[in-house]
């Protein structure tokens, strides 16, 4: 069995057990001499998604147009916006603007590029994601509520973040730093969980 890699243990939630066999040893021993295996299949935790991921090179803008630029972008249906700096020809610094729209949202996204930077055109292309089931559930705490995400990871185990906005909020509201309340929250939003399982 060793070789084969398989563990002894929980069968984990996203497994699916098609078929169970056992078997029984015949040497006399203090131990159980007996095994049970089961077969199955993982069920797949990761979702797919087409979209659009758009790119131009920015070298000749304010940078404090970028703030409404992107909020801009994130309200006409963006999924995701980022900035990246880089060097173009003549070693001028400049920033490559991304942005991944789900497919067919590009037509706007394009639109307020063009119309919003100093870019004069912009490079397309097909990408597929791939993205862990997350779930968002909102915990009590005794410094008040606080949005946890959940991923169910491909094995059947999870992982879970708190919400930066709630962390930030609490931090605020009790004028504690951000990484103590990130610490305190977390320690309770640990102990909250294992106690629900």
């Amino acid at each position: 069995m060793a070789a084969l890699g398989c563990s002894v243990g929980a069968i984990p939630a996203s497994f699916n057990t098609t078929r169970v066999g056992y078997g029984l040893g015949e040497k006399i021993s203090t131990r159980s001499n007996a095994v049970r295996v089961t077969f199955g299949e993982f069920s797949e935790s990761i979702k797919r998604s087409d979209n659009v991921e758009i790119e131009c090179n920015i070298d000749d803008m304010n940078p404090e147009a970028y703030e409404y630029l992107i909020d801009q972008l994130f309200t006409l249906g963006a999924v995701d916006v980022f900035l990246t700096p880089i060097i173009m020809k003549k070693s001028r610094p400049a920033n490559k603007l991304t942005v991944l729209v789900p497919s067919n949202g590009e037509g706007k996204i394009v639109r307020e590029i063009l119309c919003s930077t100093t870019t004069s055109g912009v490079r397309m292309h097909t990408v597929q994601k791939r993205l862990l089931d997350r779930e968002v559930q909102v915990v009590i705490t005794s410094l008040g509520q606080v949005r946890v995400k959940t991923v169910q990871l491909p094995d059947g185990a999870s992982r879970w973040k708190l919400e930066h906005d709630d962390v930030l909020s609490i931090a605020k509201e009790n004028e504690t730093s951000y990484l103590e309340m990130k610490r305190i929250l977390e320690q309770e939003v640990t102990d909250k969980l294992q106690k629900d399982e």
